[in-house]
């Protein structure tokens, strides 16, 4: 029997108390997400690499975890939106904004990955990916045209 929240559409938020940095993503099945995110988290496998880093120093204890569901019409993207803005406005830095480069976090990203369409998401994984191994830049720059990003 599956749980209550396994098939609700909604947002999650996971954010660490002691850095002031928060991940939030969206999802249709936001109960078994949550739990997949901390497994992948509890396993070092999850794909934030900042995030990982900082989870495998701090733990569990140190994050708090939302679930946010929308209201009546309310769109699951104005959603995401609605809560990235809260969280930056109540002092957080999002763990989704950081980009990897060559296995340094050194640079913020911009390119609002959550608002694009299934499509362009999976190419920008591919490419945020991408980032973090050694790879030509012209295919770099081909992921992000696909895209509809522009170049590196």
């Amino acid at each position: 029997m599956p749980r209550k929240d396994e098939k609700i559409s909604g947002v999650y938020e996971f954010s660490n108390t002691t850095t002031n940095m928060s991940y939030i993503g969206k999802s249709t099945c936001i109960g078994s997400t949550v739990r997949s995110v901390k497994s992948r988290l509890n396993s070092g496998k999850f794909h934030n690499k900042k995030m990982q880093a900082e989870f495998s120093i701090h733990g569990l204890g140190s994050y708090t975890i939302e679930k946010y569901i929308p209201a009546g019409n309310e769109n699951i993207n104005d959603l995401l939106q609605r809560i990235r803005n809260e969280v930056v406005e109540d002092g957080y830095e999002l763990y989704n904004d950081v980009r990897v480069v060559s296995g340094d976090v050194t640079e913020i990203d911009k390119y609002g990955i959550d608002n694009l369409s299934q499509e362009k998401q999976s190419i920008m994984h591919r490419f945020l990916g991408a980032l973090q191994s050694d790879i030509d830049i012209s295919i770099l720059d081909e992921l992000l045209s696909q895209a509809g990003i522009g170049s590196w």
